[in-house]
């Protein structure tokens, strides 16, 4: 029950490494196993990346980078869609962030134009009861040639102290904030991206892409899509589920 808690003390990982060593032990070494169940164990933990498989073999591993278990950010194909990926790494010498409570709000809009441009919003509950701050660094991954217009928590604006790069073929932001224990905080964002349809077009397809970052919860996830009036869809444009693994959303337009 207090496991939680021994990890944040365990500054130098020899924890996780022993329990590590005695679950592998525990799984491949006894009689009587039920392989069936050890199987679905793995692929459920694969899917949600809650499990990253790395081999030195580089057939093998080109497979599990196709598939994505390798947790890193799909690069860009010649079939080009919407994504955003979000990973946090705690920053200083006391790190926390396994007690962060998440929520994210997407919403996506496509003008009268036929540009793409969206809002997120996502909050955050510091739920230890160490009396840690955390503070976060956030790598917000977006399609190249897409810019934030806005990125702020409350009063604070985010963009005076943010970086940005080109990383796995993305646009990646880079800000870093606080969250003092018990404290709720949202972070906004607004920005655009390098896509822009054709609405005159007899059919539209969008696809949004939402990459899980490793080992995180699968915390709620809510996006919704408005669109113009001239165009029309039996796709769902308001889905509430959770991050708990990788998201793909298509919606199909017609005129």
């Amino acid at each position: 029950e207090n496991l939680n808690d021994v990890i944040d003390r365990d500054k130098d990982h020899k924890l996780i490494s022993t329990l590590s060593n005695k679950l592998l032990n525990e799984i491949f070494f006894v009689p009587d196993l039920n392989w069936p169940q050890i199987v679905n164990w793995f692929g459920t933990g694969v899917e949600s990346k809650n499990i990253l498989v790395y081999f030195e073999n580089n057939r093998i591993f080109s497979y599990l980078l196709a598939e994505g278990f390798s947790g890193s950010i799909p690069r860009p194909s010649k079939d080009q869609f919407d994504l955003l990926s979000i990973f946090e790494t705690a920053e200083g010498e006391e790190k926390s962030s396994i007690h962060l409570d998440r929520r994210l709000n997407l919403a996506t809009k496509i003008d009268n134009q036929g540009n793409i441009s969206h809002s997120l919003k996502v909050g955050y509950i510091n739920a230890n009861n160490l009396n840690i701050s955390n503070r976060l660094r956030m790598r917000m991954y977006l399609p190249a040639g897409s810019r934030i217009i806005k990125a702020s928590s409350g009063e604070i604006d985010l963009m005076k102290d943010s970086t940005s790069a080109i990383e796995y073929g993305r646009l990646v932001y880079s800000f870093v904030f606080e969250i003092r224990p018990k404290e709720q905080k949202s972070l906004t964002f607004e920005y655009s991206t390098p896509f822009k349809f054709n609405l005159h077009a007899d059919k539209i397809n969008y696809r949004l892409d939402i990459i899980k970052q490793p080992g995180t919860s699968p915390d709620p996830l809510e996006w919704r899509i408005s669109y113009p009036e001239s165009l029309k869809t039996n796709s769902q444009t308001n889905i509430i589920t959770d991050w708990g693994k990788d998201r793909s959303f298509v919606v199909e337009f017609t005129k």
